[in-house]
């Protein structure tokens, strides 16, 4: 399963943690989309990711969407997370894992202290990128009309 990583400022001085807090659980494929991917990561983490076989592609992105810059993307992914919050890294993301598999919805949404943190999306989530331009609001919104959509919380 891919990290996908939508670089907001909220995550930026913390992307290292939340990127190593998804290693430690075993994921080792991200691709981070920010407004300037030079100079992310300084050169020895690139080398320990890279001596550690951990893929991290880095792309840019201007003012579009997530769900515009998922579509970029869409036949790398098949089930994939996507870190909305530097808050993931509070989560028990074996607890989360386990109610998305309990589920077995399109998307499982994880909250932590009532925000949206980090979402894990089956790849069938593209046939419902027609039911607007924000996959926050609109897309999803319809997935969960559909009934395909789970919540894990935890405060």
């Amino acid at each position: 399963m891919k990290i996908v990583i939508n670089l907001k400022n909220e995550i930026k001085e913390d992307l290292i943690e939340v990127v190593d807090y998804f290693i430690s659980y075993g994921y080792d494929e991200f691709i981070i989309f920010a407004n300037n991917p030079q100079g992310i990561f300084d050169k020895g983490r690139l080398a320990y990711y890279r001596n550690n076989q951990i893929t991290v592609i880095t792309l840019k992105k201007n003012r579009e969407e997530t769900k515009d810059l998922l579509h970029l993307i869409k036949g790398g992914l098949n089930k994939f997370f996507i870190v909305f919050s530097k808050k993931v890294i509070e989560l028990d993301l074996d607890q989360l894992l386990f109610a998305y598999k309990s589920n077995a919805t399109l998307a499982t949404l994880g909250n932590y202290q009532n925000k949206l943190v980090v979402a894990i999306f089956e790849n069938e989530i593209f046939d419902y990128f027609s039911y607007g331009n924000s996959l926050e609001r609109e897309v999803l919104a319809r997935v969960g009309e559909d009934g395909e959509i789970s919540l894990y919380s935890q405060n």
